[in-house]
């Protein structure tokens, strides 16, 4: 079975489209396709050698609010593990 990521984009997105933002209180969300990765910060700076969080963005249409969903649970990186 071939991973396809959008589709997994497709199901976070569906995910929250029942739920209202919380700033406008629309209902109307979209997810990037590509996840980020945040990185740790510590003492002024970014911590050199630490492991990453892969993110995966997901935007109100209406306002812009953006919500950070963690990509290994929510399926948009195959074989994560936390």
């Amino acid at each position: 079975m071939s991973f396809d990521r959008s589709e997994r984009v497709q199901d976070v997105t569906a995910q929250w489209a029942r739920r209202p933002c919380q700033m406008c209180g629309a209902s109307s969300w979209a997810a990037d396709n590509t996840p980020s990765a945040l990185l740790p910060y510590g003492d002024g700076d970014a911590v050199v050698g630490a492991g990453v969080i892969p993110v995966l963005p997901v935007y109100c249409k209406h306002c812009g609010n953006t919500v950070l969903v963690h990509s290994g649970p929510s399926g948009a990186i195959p074989n994560f593990s936390i």
